[in-house]
């Protein structure tokens, strides 16, 4: 019994670790991507960053499973069988935007 909780505490040790580690590695993403998209806003050419991002995304998956959308505030994802109805699946209550009133 000792032997699985000394287990298991060492397991909660290395998944946070990296949990951490992932978190980092958003947080450098993100910093990466708000660099480019003010260098591209000071460029004087005219950039329509809603398309890049909608090809990117394209190219390369929104980052949820199949059968899932991303929530507009780009925090979780839902299962599309989910959108519209009546109850929020996102923090933000994108998944339940633009639904018809019933």
């Amino acid at each position: 019994m000792k032997l699985l909780i000394v287990f298991a505490a060492v397991l909660a040790v290395a998944l946070a670790g990296r949990l951490d580690d992932n978190d980092i590695q958003i947080h450098r993403l993100a910093k990466l991507a708000d660099q480019l998209e003010k260098r591209i806003r000071e460029m004087d050419v005219s950039v329509d960053l809603d398309a890049l991002s909608d090809r990117v995304e394209a190219l390369t998956g929104n980052g949820c499973r199949d059968g899932e959308q991303r929530c507009g505030n780009g925090i979780g994802c839902y299962s599309s069988l989910l959108e519209c109805d009546g109850e929020s699946d996102c923090d933000d209550g994108s998944d339940e935007a633009g639904c018809p009133r019933v």
